[in-house]
């Protein structure tokens, strides 16, 4: 039952690792933050329209993300609406600033599972293999770069490496935006995910389009689109973030994080 549950605990976090291998950028230059910031609590609500006016709903979730003076992520919670917590992330770094390892733990405090990272003469984080709370290896994930640094595609192998790997390929603007990603688990779905991005002057994400399409014939099975509307600090980081959904834009949620800077 624990392989399992690790398993898909490992698909949920698959692109939120992502933003992580985007060297040798740090974890805040990844997701677009400005600043030297020491920690960020982001708190996830439903939504709905009061009188023409997004207003917010039921608290759904909340994470609390600490960073180091270098911009790098050491320990993420995410807690349930309790107050209890769900799941915690614990990164660790060699002299050189770079994560050598993300533990995950459970909310009885027990491991779930482990990355372990590798990375190439540049700095490049190349491969990552990944482990379960028993020491043993679960997955290979591998990291190609464009010219510019950019993180162009994502491989994860499973145990068995004769089924095709969960793949993911992006594609970037020019100014390095990743304004397209597929997304796909061939071993496990006949579908594939396409996510389309459009961005603010701000490069926060404007409107995505997402896709779900038959791998072998390319047939659209469905069709979302959503919009993005935001407050910001005096750093130009989002604090507000208001989620509409298809082109009458129905509010849908509302993210709000509270951004505590070193400076």
């Amino acid at each position: 039952m624990k392989k399992t549950t690790f398993a898909l605990l490992l698909f949920s976090l698959c692109l939120v690792h992502t933003a992580f291998a985007q060297q040798p950028k740090n974890d805040l230059q990844s997701i677009n933050l400005k600043g030297k910031i020491k920690s960020i609590k982001t708190s996830e609500y439903g939504a709905k329209d009061v009188f023409g006016k997004p207003t917010k709903d039921a608290l759904l979730q909340y994470n609390i993300a600490t960073y180091n003076a270098s911009g790098n992520t050491i320990e993420d919670v995410v807690y349930k609406v309790n107050g209890e917590i769900s799941l915690k992330k614990i990164h660790k770094y060699n002299e050189k600033g770079q994560r050598t390892d993300l533990s995950i733990y459970y909310a009885s405090g027990v491991l779930a599972g482990k990355y372990v990272c590798q990375y190439d003469a540049k700095g490049f984080l190349v491969a990552e293999k990944v482990y379960d709370d028993k020491g043993t290896q679960t997955n290979r994930i591998t990291y190609k770069y464009d010219s510019k640094g950019n993180l162009i595609e994502q491989l994860t192998y499973m145990a068995d490496e004769s089924k095709e790997p969960i793949s993911e390929v992006s594609k970037h603007d020019e100014a390095n935006n990743i304004i397209e990603r597929v997304h796909s688990m061939p071993a496990i779905s006949k579908n594939k995910n396409t996510l389309k991005m459009e961005y603010t002057p701000q490069r926060d994400i404007a409107k995505m389009m997402q896709v779900r399409q038959e791998i072998a014939t390319d047939k659209v099975v469905h069709r979302s689109e959503y919009h993005f509307e935001y407050q910001l600090d005096a750093k130009n980081n989002w604090t507000s973030q208001v989620k509409f959904e298809g082109e009458s834009k129905v509010v849908k949620y509302i993210v709000e994080r509270e951004i505590t800077y070193y400076e």
